[in-house]
């Protein structure tokens, strides 16, 4: 809830656990900017938020293992369809979920990769597209956070 997110800054970013490739590079790539920022300002009241698009098959336990498997500070969440729809379509975030084959279980979903940053307000402060390296991720929220801290002091 946006209660949840206010007085700190998050990251946020939309994916599922069974995706193959961006999803867990991006949440590899935020955990050492992470850990690059560890003991620094920047890292103070900064929280990292995987939201799954799949809440058929990325139920709580299952989220919880899987981001804590990249930094066991990271969250994950979801939600029903409902509310997933009205989120990513209120941050203008992209995903599409395909059907099965119908000799196969699974199946896939596309998702924009861009990483939300969510400032203390609650509100959406910038979207950072790739590539991302963890050097650019720390960089550019110590920018941000300063910018921010500099206009609302």
């Amino acid at each position: 809830t946006k209660a949840e997110l206010q007085g700190k800054w998050t990251f946020i970013y939309f994916g599922y656990t069974s995706c193959p490739d961006v999803c867990p590079t991006t949440l590899a790539l935020l955990n050492k900017a992470q850990q690059q920022l560890a003991g620094e300002e920047a890292d103070e009241n900064t929280e990292y938020l995987l939201i799954s698009v799949d809440p058929d098959r990325d139920l709580p336990a299952r989220l919880k293992q899987y981001v804590s498997s990249f930094n066991p500070a990271f969250s994950g969440a979801t939600g029903e369809r409902e509310e997933l729809d009205k989120l990513t379509k209120a941050l203008g975030v992209y995903y599409k979920i395909y059907p099965p084959e119908a000799d196969n279980e699974f199946y896939l979903v596309d998702h924009s990769s861009a990483l939300l940053l969510i400032n203390p307000a609650a509100e959406l402060q910038a979207v950072l597209t790739p590539p991302f390296t963890p050097a650019t991720l720390a960089d550019d929220l110590k920018r941000i956070r300063e910018r921010y801290n500099a206009i609302n002091s």
